[in-house]
């Protein structure tokens, strides 16, 4: 199955091979994976939701909790994708993981998908139906030298991301003790500046004024070193430690819930006037699937899109702001080509535009658009 992340191309001569493979098949990888690649493709194999069912019906017969684990998974990917026909096999299957699994693991991964399932069947698929990034190397592939450097920084984000920090890395600390980071590995422990302990008497530090004391334009910066005089030093001797805090464009509020009809996205968008155009250059191009789940996680929700094959992919977005109400609307067009988007942003409030579609373009950033230097 990894094989497939990274050779794409290789899943539908794979899939089409798996229905006369599902008897011969006896190891505990070798199903486990089968039953793997069936929830992953198997919205382009009618056979699948059979060859699960057949595998649910004699699941007692299945001594590995990983191929239990791995059933369970795929059998709700696959609800996701061919409803109608998992429907009665899922119920079954998560009938006898709450009720008569005695393993823990299996029991548990069972009673959260029902509990998930039964909360938000949105949610649910937002959280099993996550799109996988494709392979680009394996381990086994990697260059000694490669492998030295990331032992190094075994227990860091470096092993998730398989690069060294100071290539994921796009910004520094504010501050370092005793020397100044540049973009490179960083300071070893013997360069640093030892730091002197004062056998001074302690002497009584002023106190800061309290808040009512503090001016009412100044309440966004209290995060700011302040000096003794309870006025912040010109600049900051350290600067804004949460400059998040005071950008307007930081977060929106963005109602999870939110749904229209398409009659109503169409009078919305031809009323409004036209909007503001931003222009994206793309890492990678998405692809309209991946794109709808990014875009939904951020509680943007997808319209309608383009069919596939075509020069330029077109994708139609809407939100809604959840404290005011205020609708925004958005035309993606995917110059697949050119690698670029060019994207028509409306909106019911000019006033939060600005707020809307930097939320947008944080959403493309670091999946298909390259990380803020």
């Amino acid at each position: 199955q990894e094989l497939v992340r990274k050779y794409t191309w290789m899943a539908e001569g794979v899939l089409s091979q798996i229905p006369s493979c599902v008897d011969a098949v006896q190891d505990v990888d070798g199903r486990g994976a089968m039953v793997c690649f069936l929830g992953e493709h198997g919205q382009d194999l009618p056979e699948a939701p059979y060859l699960l069912e057949h595998m649910v019906d004699h699941i007692t017969d299945e001594e590995s909790s990983e191929v239990r684990l791995q059933l369970l998974t795929s059998a709700m990917k696959l609800f996701f994708k061919r409803p109608p026909e998992c429907q009665l096999m899922l119920g079954k299957l998560l009938e006898y993981a709450i009720d008569e699994e005695t393993h823990m693991d299996v029991h548990d991964r069972g009673l959260l998908y029902y509990r998930l399932l039964k909360k938000d069947v949105r949610e649910a698929e937002r959280v099993v139906c996550t799109v996988k990034q494709p392979v680009e190397q394996f381990t086994e592939d990697q260059h000694a030298e490669t492998k030295d450097r990331l032992i190094v920084h075994l227990n860091t984000l470096a092993s998730v991301y398989q690069k060294v920090p100071s290539l994921f890395i796009s910004s520094q600390p504010p501050y370092t003790m005793g020397s100044v980071q540049t973009g490179q590995e960083g300071p070893i422990l013997s360069e640093l500046a030892p730091v002197e302990l004062s056998t001074a008497e302690p002497t009584a530090m002023p106190l800061a004024p309290p808040v009512s004391a503090v001016p009412s334009g100044a309440s966004s910066d209290l995060l700011i070193s302040v000096d003794g005089d309870g006025q912040a030093p010109a600049g900051g001797q350290y600067g804004d430690l949460m400059p998040i805090l005071q950008d307007p464009t930081a977060c929106i509020d963005l109602d999870p819930e939110f749904r229209l009809m398409p009659q109503a996205f169409q009078q919305h968008w031809f009323s409004l006037p036209e909007g503001e155009t931003q222009q994206y250059e793309l890492l990678v191009v998405p692809q309209p699937t991946e794109l709808e789940h990014t875009m939904l996680s951020s509680n943007i929700v997808t319209m309608a899109t383009s069919p596939p094959g075509q020069e330029v992919t077109k994708c139609f977005f809407y939100a809604q702001q959840a404290s005011t109400g205020v609708l925004f609307f958005i035309e993606a067009s995917i110059h697949n080509t050119k690698s670029s988007m060019t994207a028509v942003f409306k909106c019911s409030d000019a006033s939060s535009l600005t707020r809307f579609h930097e939320h947008f373009r944080k959403s493309l950033v670091g999946k298909w658009m390259a990380m803020e230097p």
